[in-house]
């Protein structure tokens, strides 16, 4: 399925994935690495899954508002994969917890 923008004289083809793809794109996370707790700013309406290096998912939250704080004091220190997700597409960072 494809969209169609704008008033060119032909119209330009955009993937509803591809605004999707742009929205996970803004996501910040920080600080990292994060200590007491971890910030995610631009992920309304995403979902947030914090997974072991093993791929064992250790927090999930919905994230709600354009500013979100995660606490990550129940972590171990040391490397973590942050994944988002908005619908059916996601991205994931690494993340490290430092005390």
């Amino acid at each position: 399925m494809y969209y169609t923008i704008g008033y060119a004289s032909s119209p330009i083809p955009i993937k509803p994935d591809g605004v999707i793809e742009q929205r996970l794109n803004r996501i910040t996370a920080g600080p990292n690495p994060a200590s007491n707790k971890l910030i995610i700013q631009n992920g309304a309406g995403a979902i947030a899954t914090i997974y072991s290096l093993t791929g064992k998912p250790l927090h999930t939250a919905g994230l709600k508002t354009n500013q979100e704080s995660i606490d990550v004091n129940h972590l171990q220190p040391g490397m973590y994969i942050l994944q988002y997700q908005y619908e059916n597409v996601s991205r994931s960072r690494k993340i490290v917890i430092n005390r």
